[in-house]
């Protein structure tokens, strides 16, 4: 007797196991009981359970431009432009894009023009230049660096060039003045749909003008919920339960999608416990885990885990106030103070005060905190990027430097408060974003104390101690402009050292939280990203990140290596971003027999008929 092979259903997915022509009815009810066993065995193949350091923090694809929210919007949005592990620009939404020869301030995009978004729409250059606008009208309410990638885009000139042009998959970009980065802006910003950018832009009108607060929860609500989540990417949203900690997503069937969704359905769950994010890897629970701790690296071997590891483009670093603004006399200002509660302005507006303080921390020592999983930095840019800094040493530790240079810094009026006072300094950073971030925080501070907090100099005694206070990372961030010192992780997100200029150390910048500016830094900048010459354009803005690093505008500390650990049937490739794209883990060729696959099956050789 023989029968045709019939669908099951597992884990919410159709699986055809279609023989042709048919096998025989022991044959297949064995084959069934084999892969019932195995599927048991590795849980769920066919869906990809991703562990992660926290939670996401919104479901809003131009809110916060953190990593972790990067990984769940990348499975529902697509930009127009992409980048590869290393920071390459690859085709997205655009497939290709050039600047106008007779024009060196309009860019133009070829769109590919057979994509829709998740609710049916076609994709067409109106939903970018609508994704633009919903992008400057929320700038006031977000929290990140997004709309800094519009900040040189001529609106106005834009919509009325594309306008013009009546072919839908023919974009337009003008620019308020020759920009070389363009596309790299371009490959951080999600596109959604006309529909929803209008929907947004009508809700969060509507709610801050009727109750007068600075941030649209309407919006965030809205897109929590999935009712503005419309884009092209790879997958649809299903759920975030904020109670577990957990955004589900399942895999869209358009051609469009084709070879990027081989999950049915990617769960995104944080935990933020190093220990217990491997242990659930280890019992089954996780399929792949981020930021894995250096203490856990030996069980995840011993249990057959991989382990994929790779310096990161994430430089953890300090940023010091520097405006002389009398904010001190901010009640809200978490200032220096005395032993008589006296608070005094940031020392740190004097670039010798910087020096000091940067000379007094042994990065070594950060090293140790971190179980090996950092490179000690004293730049942006890692080796061979752009920008990056040779002769620049990683470590310039040097205690007794340190304690001249403050005393020396001390005898400026501004910063006599600094001599023979018993004073505190608090330094902030969050307990819950980046590994170990609390204790590299409290060693920080520790190194700081052992440096600053009791010792005389030309007849002057000093007695400065540092206390570390971390937080969560969603009370931190809101206050770190009240702060004197920040501790900070961000990532380049062009892998240029434009990107880090931008960043952190032009005024105005989305990160540049502690007000540095430098009159030649900016102007190096500005010609620098004006330039289409790529050996002029490099040079200048790497002469603009040695000024900038040279006058201590921040204290790099490390880059940090991304660590991820995985089941031993898959295959994937780490990044210098550190961002997890889950649709890039795929099954690995050689599937061992512990874990098989459910997702796909072989197909039986040819076979004749028998009774």
């Amino acid at each position: 007797m023989y029968v045709e092979a019939k669908r099951i259903n597992i884990e919410d997915e159709m699986y055809s196991i279609f023989s042709n022509p048919i096998v025989p009815f022991a044959a297949l009810i064995n084959a069934l009981i084999g892969l019932l066993l195995t599927c048991v065995a590795s849980a769920s193949t066919h869906t990809l359970r991703v562990g992660t350091l926290s939670d996401i923090t919104t479901m809003d694809p131009h809110y916060s431009f953190i990593d972790l929210n990067l990984q769940v919007h990348s499975m529902i949005f697509d930009r127009l432009i992409e980048y590869g592990p290393n920071k390459e620009l690859l085709p997205g939404l655009a497939r290709k894009w050039s600047v106008n020869s007779q024009n060196a301030n309009e860019w133009i995009f070829e769109l590919e023009p057979k994509v829709r978004f998740q609710s049916g729409d076609q994709f067409t250059k109106d939903d970018v230049t609508a994704t633009f606008e919903r992008m400057k009208a929320y700038a006031p309410h977000a929290t990140s660096g997004y709309i800094s990638q519009l900040n040189l885009v001529d609106m106005e000139k834009t919509i009325e060039a594309n306008r013009r042009d009546s072919d839908p998959h023919l974009l337009r970009i003008i620019t308020k003045r020759p920009f070389g980065f363009l596309p790299s802006s371009m490959a951080s910003i999600f596109v959604m749909s006309k529909r929803s950018a209008l929907r947004a832009m009508q809700i969060d009108a509507a709610d801050t003008a009727a109750v007068g607060r600075p941030i649209s929860e309407a919006v965030l609500s809205a897109f929590a919920s999935g009712e503005l989540l419309d884009g092209t990417g790879p997958y649809s949203f299903k759920e975030w339960s904020k109670d577990k900690k957990e955004v589900t997503v399942t895999a869209r069937t358009d051609d469009w999608q084709k070879g990027r969704r081989p999950w049915h359905t990617i769960r995104f769950i944080g935990e933020p416990s190093d220990e217990i994010r491997a242990a659930r890897l280890l019992n089954g629970e996780f399929d792949i885990i981020a930021n894995v701790a250096n203490s856990q690296l030996d069980s995840l071997r011993a249990g057959g885990f991989q382990i994929e590891q790779t310096p990161s483009q994430r430089v953890i670093h300090l940023q010091l106030y520097q405006k002389p603004d009398g904010r001190e006399n901010d009640p809200l200002h978490v200032a220096i103070v005395d032993d008589r509660g006296n608070k005094y302005a940031s020392p740190f507006v004097s670039s010798k005060i910087r020096q000091a303080f940067a000379l007094a921390i042994d990065k070594s020592r950060l090293v140790r905190v971190m179980n090996g999983q950092a490179v000690p930095t004293d730049q942006l840019m890692l080796p061979g990027r752009p920008g990056h800094l040779p002769d620049r040493s990683a470590s310039q530790f040097n205690l007794a430097e340190a304690r001249r240079i403050f005393a020396e810094a001390s005898a400026e009026p501004e910063l006599a408060f600094l001599r023979n006072k018993n004073l505190v300094l608090t330094i902030h950073g969050p307990n819950d974003r980046y590994p170990n971030d609390a204790l590299i925080l409290e060693e920080v501070a520790r190194m700081w104390t052992e440096a600053f907090g009791g010792f005389s100099q030309n007849g002057n005694s000093y007695a400065l101690q540092s206390v570390a206070r971390p937080e969560p990372k969603a009370t931190y961030f809101s206050r770190i402009r009240k702060y004197n010192v920040g501790l900070l992780g961000g990532g380049i997100d062009n892998g240029h050292i434009e990107g880090g200029l931008r960043l952190y150390l032009i005024p105005g910048a989305g990160l540049n939280y502690m007000g540095y500016q430098n009159p030649e830094v900016t102007d190096l900048y500005n010609r620098g990203i004006a330039e289409t010459d790529f050996v002029k354009r490099d040079a200048l803005l790497t002469e603009a990140a040695r000024i900038a690093l040279g006058d201590f505008s921040i204290i790099p500390l490390y880059n940090q290596i991304g660590v991820f650990a995985f089941r031993p049937d898959l295959s994937f490739v780490s990044r210098i971003d550190e961002v997890l794209y889950a649709n890039q883990v795929t099954k690995s060729p050689a599937a061992t027999t512990r874990y098989g696959s459910c997702s796909t099956f072989s197909r039986p050789g040819p076979r004749s008929q028998s009774k």
